[in-house]
């Protein structure tokens, strides 16, 4: 959970990527070498083009602000919704500058996780109350993006929890084609679909259900997320082999094409 740390060293390819969005998916931490300072920089490179790096450092700085962080986790996991005056106003402070400058509204998120995510931000920065990270975030615009991309974790992968998957691909998908001719429409949303991996196992499931009937109605899907650079990720359909590792190689075959390293959806 959020007690694992991902740190990218110098190295070559992109498997470094895979692991770490496994952490963050969980909640945990991670840092990459500094390119500069790799004798080889794809990896960290790679890592970093992810947008889920936390923290870029020189290898020499790492354990102290590894340490750092893992002795304020202890208080970060007993942290509460805020009790007194100047918490909840620092609190308001920050979700109107999110308000502001994203556009997006997060004060009908649960508190204890709203705060839970704050505290786990405010201790990647170095920040020990809520009243000077609401000042300094102030100071900082680039921190209300970063903030937003903490609470909403736009990670995940295709066929996250294979469970749910499979009871889609057995129940549910085929009740959606019940009756269904020619002329008609399957529709199907994904909202929060971070960089597209569940929108696209999902287009799988509804093709190859298609596929398997004479007559086959319209597929449409379509999906949203309020990160914008994970939206864009979803929609360029581009994934590295360490990406789509888990998918069987029927369907890689017939929904994937090769692309130099990487692989182009054409789902």
């Amino acid at each position: 959970g959020s007690r694992a740390v991902s740190v990218i060293l110098s190295g070559t390819g992109t498997n470094g990527s895979a692991g770490l969005k496994r952490i963050k998916e969980h909640g945990g931490f991670a840092l990459a070498q500094d390119p500069i300072q790799a004798e080889y920089s794809d990896m960290p490179r790679h890592a970093i083009a992810t947008g889920l790096v936390d923290v870029v450092l020189p290898v020499q700085e790492m354990p102290a602000r590894i340490g750092a962080y893992l002795a304020r986790l202890a208080d970060m996991d007993r942290a509460q919704p805020p009790d007194d005056l100047d918490d909840a106003s620092a609190l308001r402070d920050i979700l109107l500058l999110l308000k502001v400058r994203t556009g997006h509204d997060f004060s009908s998120y649960k508190p204890a996780t709203l705060f839970r995510r704050i505290h786990r931000r405010m201790t990647i920065v170095g920040m020990t109350t809520l009243s000077s990270y609401a000042l300094w975030m102030r100071d900082q615009p680039e921190e209300s993006p970063t903030l937003m991309k903490e609470l909403l974790i736009s990670v995940t992968h295709f066929f996250r929890d294979p469970e749910a998957f499979a009871q889609l691909e057995q129940q549910l998908i085929p009740q959606l084609f019940e009756s269904k001719a020619p002329e008609d429409q399957v529709r199907v949303w994904v909202s929060g679909c971070a960089t597209g991996e569940e929108a696209y196992s999902i287009a799988m499931l509804l093709a190859e259900q298609a596929a398997s009937r004479l007559d086959q109605p319209l597929v449409q899907v379509f999906a949203t997320d309020l990160d914008e650079g994970a939206i864009a990720t979803a929609r360029d359909g581009l994934y590295s082999d360490n990406d789509v590792s888990d998918i069987p190689e029927a369907r890689l075959a017939r929904f994937f094409s090769d692309q130099s390293i990487r692989r182009a959806s054409n789902c």
